[in-house]
């Protein structure tokens, strides 16, 4: 009775200790973060140029929005020595990009699953530069600009032409209250 009793516990204790093993692995693997699945090898570099944090989660990555959209969220993982707080403002210099590392799965206040892309910023990156031309043939007096000018509203635009690269020459409607 006793031999079969040490069995048991022996066979207990090995389903235990292998099981705490491979959870210590996955939290290795995901640098402890619950949720966060990284790649086996680092991503592309992603186009966004800013960030907004709107949520620090407790492990210190941030949720942020990408380039002021609210559609576009992102998990940033902080490097060495580098902090979040709500509502910071992020803009990458010319030598940094966010690169796609991940993904982060959670659930929102109202119980819907969300997975994001996770990201690292890196620094030291020399992008090379878009080859964009943009067709400026009978635009009729309209003038182009090589870089983007200031951010408009995101709503109520007359669409003035489509150019043959597909951009489009739109009229913002400003309303007034009279």
């Amino acid at each position: 009775m006793k031999k079969w009793l040490i069995y048991v516990l022996g066979v207990i204790t090995g389903v235990i200790l292998t099981f705490a093993f491979a959870f210590c692995v996955n939290l290795s693997n995901n640098s402890g973060i619950i949720g966060l699945e990284m790649f086996e090898e680092p991503g592309d570099y992603m186009e966004y140029s800013q960030f907004e944090v709107f949520q620090v989660v407790s492990s210190g990555c941030a949720l942020a929005h990408a380039d002021e959209s609210f559609g576009t969220i992102v998990l940033i993982i902080p490097n060495e020595n580098q902090q979040f707080y709500d509502d910071q403002k992020i803009v990458l210099k010319s030598d940094q990009c966010a690169q796609h590392v991940g993904t982060y799965r959670y659930s929102t206040k109202m119980d819907i699953e969300k997975t994001v892309p996770a990201v690292r910023i890196i620094d030291g990156v020399e992008l090379p530069k878009s080859n964009k031309t943009v067709s400026t043939k009978n635009n009729s007096g309209k003038t182009l600009f090589d870089k983007p000018g200031d951010c408009v509203s995101r709503k109520n635009f007359e669409v003035q032409e489509v150019l043959e690269s597909g951009d489009a020459i739109a009229l913002e409607i400003r309303e007034t209250i009279g």
